[in-house]
């Protein structure tokens, strides 16, 4: 065994990548989209666990979106595949456009 520890390449670029995002959430460089909150909020169960979630996504705040934002992300929208449904396997969120939108 390596002098490094047991950690294989992949593990170190995960605590390398862990790091990295723990120094943009400390630089307060990280918000999120109201959409992507509320999607993030909109599966937790139970009542405790919703409010959980909620007071920690407090500490993120939300990018601020204007009129011009959600026309770019309609727009994106209108062009996903109509066709691609839950049955063929996948499905678009509405809040993908956004991150489309916002890249």
């Amino acid at each position: 065994m390596s002098g490094r520890g047991s950690y294989g390449a992949t593990d170190r670029r995960q605590i390398r990548w862990g790091r990295k995002v723990a120094r943009l959430i400390r630089s307060d460089a990280v918000q999120l989209l109201g959409p992507i909150r509320q999607e993030l909020l909109s599966g937790a169960q139970p009542d405790e666990r919703f409010e959980q979630l909620r007071e920690y996504l407090h500490f993120y705040p939300n990018l601020p979106l204007d009129e011009e934002d959600d026309e770019r992300a309609a727009s994106y929208y209108n062009l996903l595949p109509s066709k691609r449904s839950a049955r063929d396997g996948y499905r678009f969120a509405h809040f993908v456009p956004f991150l489309f939108a916002m890249a």
